[in-house]
């Protein structure tokens, strides 16, 4: 039983280290940079089961737009995506720099209210778009 318990305390200590976190992290974005098109992810389970797109949908179609640098093509598919990306690169920045004091701003309560006053904001937003265009001005 021994062995399971430090092979346990090894395992929850490698995979929630602020270096895996990283690693992972820096993996996504570079997934995102470097591929030119998405057509293996797959569907949205909303879309799938409903057949009606979610607040959500297009958010990794937009990430990747952001970084092959088709801003207009990513704000059109989903504004969250611009959030998604800031989110990111704001946790990277945070974990390669912890020992600067700018770091404790960047994730202090008054940004991390705003950012969660601007998801819920794209998301309402987004979701009124959608209602208007795939549910109250269905084509006859």
């Amino acid at each position: 039983m021994g062995v399971l318990l430090r092979f346990r305390e090894t395992f929850t200590r490698v995979f929630t280290s602020p270096t895996t976190e990283l690693v992972v992290i820096i993996l996504v974005l570079a997934f995102f940079a470097f591929s030119r098109n998405l057509v293996d992810l797959p569907l949205c389970p909303s879309a799938f089961l409903v057949d009606k797109p979610c607040p959500l949908c297009g958010t990794t179609r937009s990430v990747a737009s952001i970084f092959n640098g088709n801003f207009l093509s990513a704000w059109s598919l989903n504004p969250i995506g611009y959030l998604v990306v800031f989110l990111l690169v704001r946790r990277v920045i945070v974990l390669c720099f912890t020992d600067y004091s700018f770091t404790r701003h960047l994730e202090g309560k008054i940004i991390n209210t705003a950012l969660l006053v601007f998801f819920f904001l794209f998301l309402a937003v987004r979701t009124v778009h959608l209602l208007l265009d795939h549910w109250i001005f269905v084509p006859v």
